[in-house]
């Protein structure tokens, strides 16, 4: 494929200062390998309020749009009030994201939610979500996993009749890096897989099926199953 022809993906950074750790956006470089190897040429995008004037502009950049995990979503976006277990929250981040996808939703570009991206795809087009699964669901499965290899800890059970069977196995092991989960399902999106308590562990748009979101992070595992969902992503661009 010539680099002319090659996709560009926007992917927004994280910003270290949540976490007190300094001025610095950033994001881990697993995420751009999976998609240069997919086809695809990342590029990182800093969450700055200034640049919420500029969106329709940054889109223009864009063929794909990657939403990439990182801290809760502020619960003041579905409506909701913090509970005592909600983690760092990042409301420049998700302002900005939320009106990424909004506008990205008009234009047509193709949107891969990952983790907290699944999740900001379904609070952007009007769901909502567990704040703390450990306070709000009985009998949960293991969903913050304490091996930190990235390889898979929990069983999800696929649609067979969704994109993902093709890539994925009916029933297959995936990663977990999460204590928020979609409560509510946003109106135009489908679940299409769900883990052994019945969260939500993948979506798919009900008309685009170039927009969709996983709960786990194929970025980190190395097994040719989560590089095809990168596949898929850049091939339906």
């Amino acid at each position: 494929m010539a680099d002319t022809q090659k996709p560009i993906i926007g992917i927004v950074t994280s910003y270290d200062g949540v976490f007190k750790k300094g001025d610095v956006n950033s994001l881990g470089t697993k995420y751009t390998r999976k998609i240069h190897l997919a086809g695809g040429i990342p590029l990182l995008i800093p969450a700055r309020p200034q640049l919420n004037d500029d969106i329709t502009r940054i889109l223009t950049k864009m063929d794909g749009l990657v939403l990439a995990g990182g801290v809760d979503l502020h619960p003041n976006y579905y409506g909701e009030e913090p509970v005592k277990d909600l983690g760092y929250v990042d409301v420049i981040r998700d302002s900005f994201e939320i009106a990424l996808v909004e506008n990205a939703l008009e234009l047509g570009i193709p949107i891969f939610g990952i983790c907290r991206g699944m999740q900001l795809l379904n609070v952007a087009m009007g769901g909502n979500l567990y704040q703390n699964i450990d306070t709000e669901i009985d009998d949960h499965i293991q969903h913050m996993q304490k091996s930190g290899d990235g390889s898979g800890i929990h069983s999800i059970h696929v649609d067979s009749n969704s994109f993902l069977s093709h890539i994925c196995a009916e029933k297959s092991f995936v990663n977990s890096f999460h204590h928020q989960a979609i409560k509510n399902l946003a109106d135009g999106l489908e679940a299409v897989a769900w883990s052994k308590d019945r969260l939500i562990e993948a979506v798919v748009h009900g008309t685009k099926d170039n927009v969709f979101g996983v709960q786990w992070h194929p970025e980190e595992m190395r097994d040719e199953k989560s590089q095809k969902i990168f596949n898929y992503f850049i091939d339906h661009i």
